[in-house]
């Protein structure tokens, strides 16, 4: 008896698609160094490309001859940084002066339930023995972040910052920024996580309002006060002497604080409003009020677009409601309110959360799906991240280039 062959099953798989963007060079700044020598040892991971890119980029501002900015400690920094890169000072100064101005984001914060990493001896209870927070005692607010706009030949200056404050410390705080940029723009601490939006409105009502915030402008260019994001750097830091210190107790003081709500500020140079949310809150290039008149919006994105330059800001701002909007049914769609607490089923839902989702909790991969969307990650994505200030961790972060976005 003979048997035949059994031919073989030809079996072919797809190759899996490529994940966009690249990981973040990281790098490690010890706080107990002079402000001069902090950065010297990444310089010359970016003194090829930073010299002359930054220099086209920030040709017509080289006139204004900017030699320092309002906190001496991150003047000596930019001084540093220009003796170890060779781009001139001035430059440095406009770039940490005036690009917070330039800057469409997605910043926001959500409820996750499960996927992230467990954190010992954090107490949940109140002194009743009652949950002071959701039923799922392991719940926590994750923050995820975006940073858009056209400058294009700055991506290659994306850095990721763990700060120590002494050799071999552990990491008091962290940021993702561009090397060369003092300020802050994204980062997390323990307790508290934060990251800047452009805001393309200011009450200009009278003429002295018009002055007042033109004259403030004015101000912080010249190095008189200081640059908002000088300001979210010493609240990551929390030390009035900004970054400086070698208290060790300011690595550990407590359980952190902050983690159960998120909170948006649409902030104006007299004024403000504050938004917050124990479950889901998001912000983009617009204020909550723009929501109910899109058509101001419409107007103000006429007016960047006419600007030179308009570092394609025109364009963040137009589809600022349009991606707000995506998120917001992003969230709704994975959000899982069963999961939620009697206590905020019953709670009247407000303007500051979104309909169906305001008492849902989602999964870190949902959050990672989330800030994928090409809605919400798109062809002027310079980087992404997610952060979790209960761990005080970048839980995930990522850099784009241009042809990432086909």
């Amino acid at each position: 008896m003979s048997s035949s062959p059994v031919p073989a099953a030809a079996v072919t798989t797809s190759p899996k698609p490529r994940e966009p963007g690249h990981p973040i060079p990281r790098f490690t700044v010890d706080l107990s160094q002079p402000p001069h020598t902090r950065y010297a040892h990444i310089a010359p991971h970016f003194r090829a490309s930073r010299g002359p890119r930054l220099g086209s980029l920030l040709r017509s501002l080289a006139r204004l001859l900017l030699r320092r900015v309002y906190c001496p400690r991150e003047t000596a920094e930019l001084r540093g940084i220009s003796a170890a890169s060779g781009v001139p000072l001035h430059l440095l100064v406009a770039f940490n002066v005036l690009l917070d101005v330039l800057l469409g984001c997605t910043s926001g914060g959500m409820r996750v339930a499960s996927g992230l990493p467990h954190i010992h001896n954090n107490p949940t209870n109140d002194s009743n023995g009652n949950d002071d927070d959701d039923d799922d005692d392991d719940s926590r607010i994750v923050h995820l972040r975006t940073l858009d706009w056209g400058m294009d030949p700055i991506r290659a200056l994306t850095v990721e910052l763990d700060f120590v404050r002494h050799p071999g410390g552990p990491v008091v705080a962290s940021t993702v920024t561009y090397f060369g940029y003092v300020g802050v723009l994204t980062g997390v601490r323990k307790g508290l996580s934060l990251s800047l939006n452009f805001r393309p409105r200011h009450d200009v009502s009278t003429p002295w309002k018009r002055l007042a915030f033109r004259w403030h402008q004015a101000m912080v260019v010249l190095g008189f006060r200081r640059s908002i994001s000088s300001v979210l750097r010493r609240l990551l830091f929390d030390d009035d002497d900004d970054d400086d210190g070698d208290d060790d107790d300011k690595e550990s003081e407590g359980s952190p604080p902050g983690l159960s709500e998120s909170k948006v500020a649409d902030a104006d140079h007299l004024s403000g409003t504050l938004h917050t949310s124990p479950t889901f809150l998001a912000a983009y290039n617009h204020d909550r009020a723009d929501e109910d008149h899109p058509d101001r919006l419409t107007d103000i994105a006429h007016h960047l677009a006419d600007a030179k330059p308009s570092c394609a800001m025109a364009d963040l701002v137009t589809y600022s409601l349009e991606r707000k909007a995506r998120l917001d049914a992003l969230w709704t769609a994975s959000a899982n309110p069963g999961s939620a607490s009697r206590s905020q089923r019953s709670r009247p839902r407000g303007r500051d959360m979104p309909p169906r989702a305001a008492t849902g909790t989602v999964t870190l991969a949902d959050v990672l799906r989330l800030i994928k969307d090409p809605e919400i990650r798109n062809d002027e994505t310079h980087y992404a991240a997610v952060m979790d200030p209960a761990t005080g961790e970048i839980l995930w972060s990522r850099a784009y280039d241009v042809d990432d976005f086909p």
